[in-house]
């Protein structure tokens, strides 16, 4: 798994950035992701009022199975 993504990000950076396989290698992780930020646009933070909107559009609330195992623990740990 980390061969098949490490010859891809080889091969994008060759595309994009015009890397030979050397530099690909022998750059950092940090130096790569640096060089990668940099190509990225920029997203702006979700404002308080996106936060509003998503937080009414789906509310929090616990997941019957998750609340009847986290019910089911805590009498195991109390009993």
């Amino acid at each position: 798994m980390f061969e098949a993504a490490a010859a891809r990000l080889a091969g994008l950076t060759g595309v994009l950035l015009g890397w030979r396989a050397d530099e690909f290698w022998n750059a950092t992780p940090a130096e790569l992701g640096a060089v990668m930020a940099a190509l990225m646009p920029e997203e702006a933070a979700a404002s308080a009022g996106d936060l509003k909107r998503l937080m009414e559009m789906y509310p929090d609330g616990p997941c019957s199975s998750f609340q009847r195992k986290l019910e089911s623990m805590n009498t195991a740990l109390s009993g």
